[in-house]
């Protein structure tokens, strides 16, 4: 008959392994150096977000952060951002194709973060730029910087591979 106490122990050596394999993993990961830019600067570039170019062949899992530069303008813009998802703006300024834009995180105003978005993608991230920037399909959940933020206001762009 098997002990508990040996079942015990064989579970907590496996998970002992396992948070040991985390910490491996976690201490191999690295972010990125910001890539900052701004809204009238992806609108000067004709060949959608140039800055954004060497994500074109990668094609692996990303995790992607959003980042607002100065943080003066942190409370307008979650206004902007939220006014532009609210059905009232919509109508007001009658805007005929609605986006579906990301939903900002309850707290945000209160919150001391200038981390606008976080996001995750199993392959394909310049798409998913693309779609954060607005030039996705209207009905992709993103941010649609390009459909509600200033020209001047500035983000910087994070990922981890």
């Amino acid at each position: 008959m098997i002990e508990l106490n040996n079942i015990l122990e064989n579970r907590k050596a496996i998970f002992e392994e396992k948070i040991k394999n985390l910490h491996g993993l976690k201490n191999g990961l690295e972010i990125s150096k910001a890539i900052k830019f701004s809204i009238s600067k992806l609108k000067k570039n004709e060949q959608k977000t140039g800055l954004f170019d060497d994500f074109k062949d990668k094609k692996g899992a990303v995790v992607y952060i959003f980042k607002i530069v100065n943080s003066s303008n942190r409370e307008e813009i979650i206004q902007k951002i939220e006014n532009y998802r609210s059905k009232k703006d919509k109508e007001e300024t009658q805007i005929k194709s609605i986006r579906h834009t990301a939903k900002v995180p309850k707290g945000a105003l209160e919150s001391d973060s200038d981390i606008l978005y976080v996001g995750s993608v199993e392959k394909n991230i310049y798409s998913r730029i693309n779609q954060h920037i607005g030039y996705g399909h209207k009905n992709t959940y993103s941010l649609q910087l390009m459909h509600w933020a200033k020209n001047e206001w500035e983000f910087e762009f994070y990922y981890i591979i």
